[in-house]
């Protein structure tokens, strides 16, 4: 994981645990694996899931008084105004016996 965000901005001592945890990533359980707070509460969504007002509103009733942590894939699928109570961090991706060069052919299409 990257530093720790919440809205636009960097909080590098990251949210009071424990937190609401929710991914919609291909792996959830890996995000779970590897968060560094006490979760309390975790929700895997379905991948790439559209993230509307509505299941946002949904998300905060879930996590209760629990501070809503997600990836920051999940973030930016969040609507813009409503992002900035959210604490989020981008996720680093470990590929095994991967040579340099396939991580160099994927950062430069971007």
């Amino acid at each position: 994981f990257g530093p720790w965000h919440r809205g636009e901005q960097v909080a590098p001592a990251g949210p009071p645990a424990p937190v609401a945890l929710f991914a919609g990533v291909a792996r959830p359980a890996d995000v779970l694996a590897t968060m560094d707070r006490p979760v309390v509460r975790f929700r895997a969504l379905p991948d790439h899931q559209p993230i509307d007002a509505a299941a946002l509103d949904r998300l905060r009733a879930w996590a209760g008084e629990a501070p809503l942590v997600c990836t920051g894939k999940d973030w930016v699928r969040l609507p813009a105004g409503a992002r900035g109570d959210v604490w989020w961090r981008e996720l680093r991706v470990v590929v095994d016996d991967a040579p340099e060069s396939w991580f160099e052919l994927l950062t430069s299409s971007q």
